[in-house]
């Protein structure tokens, strides 16, 4: 450890009560019992398909590839992530007759941001354990469920 890291380290921990530090050393202890978890992580189950589809263009993008999904008998569950009103009340009717949930990130964070971060944070708090990430503007040309069986998937846990 350098010596202004251990300056630092030792500034903060004279700093905090031995109750505070008990606190912060148990905290830790949870953390790193439970790598795959993160602060505010819903932990899902099942597989699912997760898209980040936000305002007309990508909700266009989005329709025209989960119809074509449907049509080739994909039956995995479908989450539609789009940040505060990118997405209207006609749009989540038309996206529910697939059988798409819609999820507004604004409703699981604080100052949520939008965009390309979308992408992560959708993954992160997404209902699913197992999730196959497609952007809204794919479109797939057989039924993607055979992934999840994929020998290099099962052995590493994710595939790109």
């Amino acid at each position: 450890m350098s010596e202004t890291v251990q300056q630092n380290f030792y500034q903060i921990k004279s700093d905090l009560s031995e109750e505070e530090i008990c606190q912060l050393k148990d905290e830790w202890k949870r953390q790193v019992t439970k790598p795959n978890q993160f602060l505010g992580q819903n932990v899902g189950e099942g597989k699912g398909i997760v898209i980040s589809a936000g305002g007309l263009r990508y909700f266009t993008s989005a329709w025209v590839m989960i119809n074509t999904l449907r049509n080739f008998g994909c039956s995995l569950p479908i989450e539609i992530w789009f940040h505060g009103n990118e997405i209207s009340k006609g749009m989540k009717r038309q996206l529910a007759k697939l059988g798409v949930q819609c999820k507004d990130l604004k409703r699981f964070m604080d100052n949520s941001p939008h965009g390309f971060l979308m992408k992560p944070l959708s993954i992160l708090y997404s209902s699913f354990q197992e999730v196959l990430f497609l952007d809204a503007d794919n479109n797939c040309v057989k039924d993607p469920t055979y992934l999840f069986e994929n020998a290099e998937y099962k052995k590493h846990g994710c595939m790109f």
